[in-house]
């Protein structure tokens, strides 16, 4: 059972990093502490991909390849580093994976301190259901605030209101 192994012991590079190695860190740092700051969404939303990680991770690795903008300043063959040129595109971010059909129809509209969340009613399936339940992410990136409601609405309701903070 298994195999043994021998690596040599981990040895910090004398190189500085690349330009292009400064972008990824930052661009991993990002996902990964945006991701980790709604742990208790990602952890169930991944839960049943992280095979050998953590839920986290798995959402990472998920949303990796669509999870940035990048100013029309950034080039990937830069030679130097400038922090700011990559920002996450947080509509693109997925908190949760799994068999339950989306919402037809999404809308999302703000009207002062209220947050409007609609869609459109669909015929019951196997995956599905008039009883499955809406938890919805409002952030303010400028802020850096989030409003979390988990089991807020039933998909028959058609909707819900999340009053934000000012």
């Amino acid at each position: 059972m298994g195999q043994d192994v021998i690596t040599s012991a981990y040895r910090k590079s004398k190189k500085p990093l690349t330009p292009a190695q400064l972008y990824e860190q930052e661009k991993l740092g990002m996902l990964s502490s945006f991701l980790n700051s709604i742990n208790m969404l990602t952890d169930p939303g991944f839960k049943k991909y992280a095979t050998k990680m953590s839920a986290v991770n798995a959402a990472v690795s998920y949303n990796y390849p669509k999870a940035f903008l990048y100013s029309e300043d950034y080039q990937p063959d830069m030679k130097e580093h400038l922090p700011g040129l990559i920002k996450l595109n947080y509509p693109a971010l997925v908190y949760s994976r799994g068999d339950i059909a989306s919402p037809d129809g999404l809308r999302i509209s703000r009207d002062g301190d209220i947050v409007t969340f609609s869609w459109a009613a669909r015929q019951q399936s196997q995956y599905c259901q008039h009883t499955d339940l809406a938890s919805v992410l409002v952030y303010f990136p400028q802020a850096k605030r989030l409003l979390i409601q988990q089991k807020a609405a039933q998909r028959h309701e058609l909707g819900l209101e999340v009053k934000v903070p000012q």
